[in-house]
């Protein structure tokens, strides 16, 4: 297939694409119907592309009379014709004829793409063609086709990004096991096989130590003697026996062995030191006996009440802290080059800063920062979205969001004037990033894959990155309606 055409603006006019060697060819589209013989190139023998006619009155591609004038003879390749070039013009009603004949979709014959429109059209129903091919937006290195591309994207690429239903972090699918193997809700078998069942792995030592029924103790009496080992269940059953009686004993004998061993302990410079050290023993032992199951039970309760309490507490200082920024914050991004290779890796998906509301009641939202950029500023960008928030003042404020917001990227302590990177968002209500969200974090989110280039970024002359820190201003105006 020979060049194609290239229509930047195909409702009024129409450009063709260059070869190599600089020149032009007819147009090689399947034509519906066929075009008549005289829109046909005698060079090429394609359909005219950009129409020139002779003053002998023979049509040419302006490219293939243009080659022949200028490698060949000056004359009209039909009738030998003595021919300048001063005497070729451009015939635009051939031209307007030809834009408008019908073709087929290029994509017809291989994949069954039915669409049929005029010549002039093509380029743009090939840049929406379901069956046009396109690489994985991910640049995981495929080419599909469009109609193929969404379920490639949110099902089968290995770059696609994914939650993890255990912790909620997000993460690339390719190194999603490797996450997997060391993510604190990941649910992992109890070592000791309990009838509990799968255990997230950051509650598994508190589990082992606390609950297990499986888990093999020794008996509480140990230090008087006792080498019993046991379940939980056989530890119970152990000291609520006849056995029990034995422990008193075995305590008796401690008491009576250490008294002895303080009488019998000969006068010296360290003989008072010893003696406290033995009475001390005796009162710790002595405790020990006092101290019993049902107090350990108390003290277990009391800490999962306050554990609960602390959660809760720093649950409700998330939520007070987010209403103080009233829609204008500075969110500093530290240990920064550590993050940014992380995201280069691919380690790193996104980062997402603390939520803040626009005021009170206002519109909760929060940032997020592909550090190594996505689509268009992959790899050579950083792109910053918004992304709205379930809040607590929803069903007081109007829906969708209306108003802007202007994300900054400070110049901190440059020489000379600072040079802020700052770009604005305007509010598109049909857009389902303003919509109310039906999940904490909106998925869908609204910002600039460019926001600010990498080497930009690293320049010596501008303080993008001071102190190993980032620094994100974010302000946002809400309107009203």
């Amino acid at each position: 297939m020979l060049n194609r055409v290239s229509l930047d603006n195909p409702t009024h006019s129409m450009e063709i694409d260059i070869n190599p060697d600089g020149g032009y060819q007819g147009f090689d589209e399947s034509f519906v119907p066929p075009p008549p013989n005289v829109y046909e190139c005698p060079i090429c023998l394609l359909v005219l592309n950009q129409p020139m006619q002779t003053v002998c009155g023979h049509r040419f591609c302006k490219g293939c009379i243009m080659k022949v004038m200028r490698e060949g003879r000056p004359n009209c390749p039909i009738d030998n014709e003595a021919l300048e070039e001063n005497q070729i013009y451009p015939d635009n009603f051939a031209r307007r004829e030809i834009s408008c004949f019908k073709v087929r979709c290029r994509n017809h014959e291989r994949y069954g793409c039915e669409w049929v429109g005029p010549l002039k059209t093509l380029k743009e129903h090939l840049q929406s063609c379901d069956f046009g091919m396109i690489p994985c937006p991910n640049n995981c290195g495929l080419q599909l086709s469009r109609m193929e591309a969404k379920d490639h994207i949110d099902n089968k690429c290995e770059k696609r990004i994914i939650c993890c239903e255990y912790c909620d972090i997000k993460v690339v699918y390719k190194v999603f096991n490797e996450h997997r193997d060391r993510c604190i809700r990941f649910p992992v078998d109890c070592p000791n096989a309990c009838s509990i069942g799968m255990i997230p792995r950051e509650e598994l030592h508190r589990h082992m130590e606390d609950s297990c029924p499986n888990t093999v103790l020794k008996c509480s009496y140990k230090e008087f003697g006792c080498d019993f080992e046991g379940t939980r269940e056989e530890i119970a059953r152990h000291q609520a026996s006849a056995e029990s009686t034995g422990h008193f004993n075995m305590m008796v004998n401690t008491i009576r062995t250490l008294k002895k061993s303080q009488d019998q302990q000969s006068p010296s410079l360290h003989r008072q030191v010893e003696m406290d050290r033995l009475n001390k023993r005796i009162t710790d032992l002595e405790k020990v006996v006092d101290n019993t199951s049902k107090l350990n039970a108390d003290l277990e309760r009391k800490v999962d009440g306050l554990t609960q309490t602390i959660k809760d507490n720093e649950k409700m200082i998330l939520e007070v802290n987010a209403r103080v920024w009233n829609g204008c914050i500075m969110w500093k991004i530290t240990n920064f080059r550590a993050l940014y290779q992380q995201a280069k890796s691919g380690e790193t998906a996104a980062l997402h800063s603390f939520p803040f509301y626009t005021g009170v009641p206002g519109y909760k939202m929060c940032i997020r920062v592909n550090l190594n950029g996505v689509d268009s500023g992959q790899h050579t960008h950083i792109s910053m979205f918004v992304h709205l928030m379930q809040g607590e003042f929803d069903s007081l404020v109007q829906w969708p969001f209306p108003g802007s917001i202007i994300l900054t990227i400070m110049d901190q302590d440059a020489p000379g004037e600072p040079q802020h990177v700052r770009e604005t968002l305007n509010a598109r209500p049909t857009l389902q990033a303003f919509l109310r969200p039906k999940s904490t974090r909106n998925q869908k989110g609204y910002g600039y894959v460019e926001m600010i280039s990498h080497a930009m970024l690293e320049s010596d002359s501008r303080g993008y990155i001071k102190e190993d820190s980032l620094l994100v201003k974010v302000e946002v105006k809400v309107s009203n309606r």
